[in-house]
């Protein structure tokens, strides 16, 4: 499940908005800025507690 959530936050609206608008859809500048911030939130809910 955990993979599943993180997956599901890097890839959110990416693949609806590729489907019905084409690759040009994507906000490639956005792209690092989501993968940073999807990452944080999953290590933050699924990370080892110190």
């Amino acid at each position: 499940m955990a993979a599943e959530h993180l997956m599901g936050m890097i890839k959110g609206s990416y693949f609806m908005k590729v489907m019905l608008h084409g690759t040009g859809a994507i906000d490639h500048e956005g792209h690092e800025k989501r993968i940073r911030a999807a990452v944080s939130t999953f290590l933050r809910a699924y990370g080892r507690s110190r």
